[in-house]
This record gives structure tokens, C-alpha cells and sequence, in this order.
């Protein structure tokens, strides 16, 4: 038989995103939401995702530069208040996101990034 070895890695996060631990407590946290949302009315995972949104760019934040700290910081400080409004004004809390999704395909595009590298559904 085969001795079994086990091989720790050790990643320097000081260059990216998330670190480990928070890529794991968001996914934790997405996975546990897409639970929630099997039983809870539809405007919930509305909120959840804006939570998820709100919480990658409180991390996120801190290691950006440029354009894309500002706006992960703008997101940061506005997306729950505006979140919290949802119900008495959807339109505008609407016109909010359609305005912060704007501003990141334009940062998205700065970036030359063209989403050509996903994988998914």
C-alpha cells in the first residue's frame, strides 16, 4: 500500500481579493442563502445577494487601488441602507443597483476583463 501524504500550502493573500478565510465564510454564506431561499418569499434572495455584494466589497476594499477601491468602498458604506428601503421604494433601490452595475461594467472594462473565462451554467 501506498503511504498517504498530506501537503499543506501556504498562499500569500496580500495580492488578492479575499483571503482564504473570507472566500470561505462567503461561500459558507452563499450556500446556506441558496438554502434559505427554497422556503422563503422571492424578495429574499434579493437581499441576500445584496448582502453577499455588500460583505466581498467590505473585504475586497482594503487591498483595491483606484477606481475600483472607490467603488467597492461606495458599495461598502450604501448597499445595505439601500437595501433597507427596498420595500417602500423598489424602484429607486432598482435605479441604485442599475446605477452601481454601470459603474462596475465600466471598471470591468478598464480591466479588459470580457468574462470569456467562466465557468458555470
Amino acid at each position: 500500500m501506498k503511504p498517504t501524504t498530506t501537503t499543506t500550502t501556504t498562499t500569500n493573500n496580500n495580492n488578492t481579493a479575499l483571503t482564504n478565510d473570507e472566500a470561505l465564510e462567503l461561500l459558507a454564506y452563499l450556500l446556506s442563502s441558496a438554502h434559505g431561499c427554497i422556503n422563503e418569499p422571492a424578495d429574499y434572495g434579493i437581499l441576500r445577494l445584496v448582502s453577499a455584494a455588500d460583505r466581498i466589497a467590505r473585504m475586497w476594499a482594503p487591498r483595491a487601488t483606484g477606481d475600483l477601491a472607490d467603488c467597492l468602498r461606495n458599495l461598502g458604506t450604501q448597499m445595505s441602507s439601500e437595501a433597507a428601503g427596498m420595500d417602500a421604494d423598489l424602484e429607486g433601490f432598482a435605479a441604485y443597483l442599475d446605477k452601481q452595475i454601470k459603474e462596475l461594467a465600466t471598471i470591468v472594462k478598464q480591466h479588459g476583463l470580457t468574462g470569456s473565462t467562466q465557468n458555470g451554467p
